[in-house]
């Protein structure tokens, strides 16, 4: 099992969605299974509400508990958002990371701590199963991240949730869809490229540049022209695509101690504690 403690305001926590989905994905039908743990830092983020609303936002599906007291997040010994625990099938923190999620070292001890559950002999057949709510439609529009005024009058706006681009003219009507709707990076036609949660746009010279991603670097350029033209739709590669490469370099958001509660221990790294968290996203087994 996994633990995945984040708030929905932590930018950090974000880039690590799609390596927990691409984890999932990665050992479906084998017992093991994400559980994220919402620990808000601020009040509103800690209404059930404003949770849900987090989790359509970002699509995750895998169950998630609210830790609004910061129950849990104590008997971890979390200190940062995003943290990570992996627990192994007896029940004991194995390993954890602090910082944001590192998909090639999360699979490695997936992978090992699966290994040694079979070799015990301790190992479930699968993995749980859950009732999942049932999703709600979400209309034209899902959390559009950005509106465009285009140099022909009309606007561009990036349908982040349903990871495709409209342009419309200048009354608002629709002119084209740009993009399959399915998540991903695939050049091709505007039917069948594909983005995933386009952001920003700019338009310069006739080209309107994308930023497609868990807000990686490197725009993507599409043509505003006929339907036979090419959208290259892939942005530059980055640790969060799959399988990713490196190690995450930025920063885990330290939380403030609540009032009343004692700030012993430290945070391992981050404002509160003055160090660097460049190197934070490593192991401490157990």
């Amino acid at each position: 099992m996994l633990l995945d403690f984040w708030t929905s305001g932590c930018v950090n926590c974000i880039h690590g969605f799609p390596v927990l989905k691409a984890l999932e994905q990665r050992f479906a039908g084998e017992p093991f299974q994400v559980i994220g743990i919402h620990s808000g830092k601020f009040d509103a983020e800690k209404e059930v509400p404003a949770i849900a609303e987090a989790m359509a936002r970002h699509g995750i599906d895998y169950p998630v508990g609210t830790d609004s007291d910061f129950v849990v997040w104590e008997q971890y010994g979390v200190h940062a958002w995003p943290t990570t625990v992996l627990i192994d099938a007896q029940g004991q923190v194995a390993v954890r990371f602090a910082g944001e999620a590192d998909a090639t070292q999360l699979t490695f001890y997936v992978q090992a701590l699966l290994a040694d559950a079979r070799k015990k002999g301790i190992a479930a057949p699968g993995p749980a199963s859950f009732r999942r709510p049932a999703v709600a439609p979400t209309g034209p529009l899902a959390f559009p991240g950005k509106v465009l005024a285009l140099s022909d009058s009309g606007l561009a706006v990036a349908d982040t949730g349903h990871h495709r681009l409209l342009l419309l003219d200048a009354r608002g009507a629709l002119r084209r869809v740009v993009g399959s709707g399915l998540e991903g990076f695939s050049d091709g036609p505007a039917e069948t490229a594909s983005f995933r949660r386009p952001q920003g746009m700019a338009e310069r010279e006739g080209q309107l540049y994308v930023r497609s991603g868990a807000l990686t670097p490197g725009p993507v350029a599409a043509r505003k022209g006929s339907s036979t033209d090419r959208w290259p739709a892939r942005s530059s590669p980055s640790r969060r695509d799959w399988p990713p490469t490196g190690r995450s370099s930025t920063s885990p958001t330290a939380r403030p101690a609540p009032s009343g509660r004692s700030t012993s221990p430290p945070a391992r790294c981050g404002p509160s504690s003055g160090r660097d968290c460049s190197s934070s996203a490593t192991a401490t087994a157990r």
